[in-house]
């Protein structure tokens, strides 16, 4: 097989990747290292098109506040923004839970493309990545002992995690909708309603 971007050849067919071309029935052949740095420019541009989203909703929304796209796009690029905040505590949750349990955690990856910024800390390398799109945390077990019920709660602790931010953020938004008291003269907070 051969690639279609940098030509690479190789016997071992099951190491390309096949992929559809946009709009099209044909297919391009491409070799890991092309699909990976398609996907990383893919990322790239989704990500300046949430935030120009997010720009473009604000605006439309300074324009007219009942604007039905100023609130999606505003919406959809603070929920993108939210879940991108959620990445380094998942990714926290998934190694201080495999460490509690025994396991050895290596290195926690934040993002992706080039590194942007290493720390090592709690015998724990941290990469941060140029675009903050998702994670990974390399762990590894030091015994073989209840592995799956500790692998389960390894993998476990990170969903977790997102799911007390988010009652968090649940309780804390609907404590603000019931602020402020009620009293005469008190200002009304009609545009979260």
């Amino acid at each position: 097989m051969k690639c279609d971007i940098c030509g690479t050849e190789s016997d071992f067919d099951a190491g390309f990747i096949k992929e559809r071309k946009t709009f099209r029935t044909s297919h391009r052949t491409l070799c890991p290292a092309c699909w990976i740095h398609r996907r990383h420019k893919f990322e790239g541009w989704s990500q300046l098109a949430i935030v120009a989203g997010g720009i473009i909703g604000c605006i439309l929304l300074w324009v007219d506040p009942q604007s039905f796209p100023g609130w999606f796009l505003t919406v959809f690029f603070l929920v993108h923004l939210f879940l991108i905040l959620t990445i380094i505590p998942h990714e926290l949750g998934h190694a201080i839970v495999a460490r509690l349990l025994g396991w050895r955690v290596f290195q926690v990856v934040i993002g992706i493309g080039k590194p942007f910024f290493r720390w090592r800390g709690f015998g724990i390398n941290f990469t941060f990545n140029r675009l903050p799109v998702g994670g990974i945390t390399q762990m590894t077990p030091v015994d073989l002992r209840w592995f799956r019920v500790k692998r389960f709660l390894a993998v476990l602790a990170g969903p977790a995690i997102n799911f007390v931010m988010a009652a968090a953020v649940f309780f804390i938004w609907q404590g603000i909708r019931a602020w402020p008291p009620d009293f005469p003269g008190a200002l009304t907070m009609s545009w979260i309603s």
